[in-house]
């Protein structure tokens, strides 16, 4: 999971960045804020892990969770590892539920009050090289593993956007999403700009890995 996130406030009270639970809220994931804190929870055979990172009000911030089941979940922020628990001996715990983002799965509350931009979902486990050059820029075309890639690249910023309420999935999946009670018009509840990466910014070089050099005793 990865996302471009700019918060409004830095006391920003309970609300949903990105949710994907069911009512008995006892699978899948949900990402939320409280006063600043931008809290990461995954549901296991063995209950909700959970990691958090603070959120700076009014900046864009990149945001990426990866976690594997009998390894590890990590947070990274702004591409730099930022938070890691142990996932051993877990399994998670998938759900059908449908996926919302600045707002509550298992029902339309919980708003976030803030501005959203580029959130990928992803069946496989990023690298820590793939996030930190890949961050900062567009995909030209979906990359394997990808199951959902949301550009935000729409409408007239802050303009007059009635009637344009549906966020397009740039995958083949068609993972397109319906915006609801958005006024579509002016600065806020809004199609906006600047976002957290710069439209057309287009990463085409190959991922450079570091190299690691081994010394034996012999």
């Amino acid at each position: 999971l990865e996302y471009w996130v700019k918060a409004a406030s830095a006391s920003t009270p309970i609300s949903d960045i990105i949710s994907k639970r069911p009512s008995a809220n006892n699978a899948g994931f949900v990402v939320e804020v409280l006063g600043g804190i931008g809290y990461h929870y995954i549901h296991t055979s063995s209950g909700f892990k959970e990691l958090s990172t603070p959120l700076t009000a009014n900046a864009w911030q990149h945001v990426a969770l990866t976690a594997k089941a009998g390894g590890a979940m990590k947070l990274y922020l702004n591409g730099a590892l930022a938070a890691e628990t142990s996932l051993a001996g877990v399994t998670f715990t998938p759900t059908s539920a449908v996926l919302r983002l600045m707002a509550d799965t298992r029902a339309i509350q919980y708003y976030y009050p803030g501005s959203l931009d580029e959130v990928r979902l992803w069946n496989v486990e990023r690298t820590c090289e793939e996030i930190k050059q890949l961050y900062n820029c567009e995909f030209a075309s979906p990359e394997p593993g990808m199951m959902a890639y949301y550009k935000f690249n729409q409408g007239v910023a802050s303009g007059n956007n009635a009637g344009l309420t549906t966020l397009t999935d740039a995958t083949a999946n068609g993972n397109n999403g319906t915006l609801i009670n958005f006024g579509l018009t002016g600065g806020n509840s809004n199609w906006v700009a600047p976002g957290g990466v710069t439209s057309g910014n287009i990463f085409v070089l190959p991922i450079v890995f570091p190299e690691i050099n081994l010394k034996g005793n012999g």
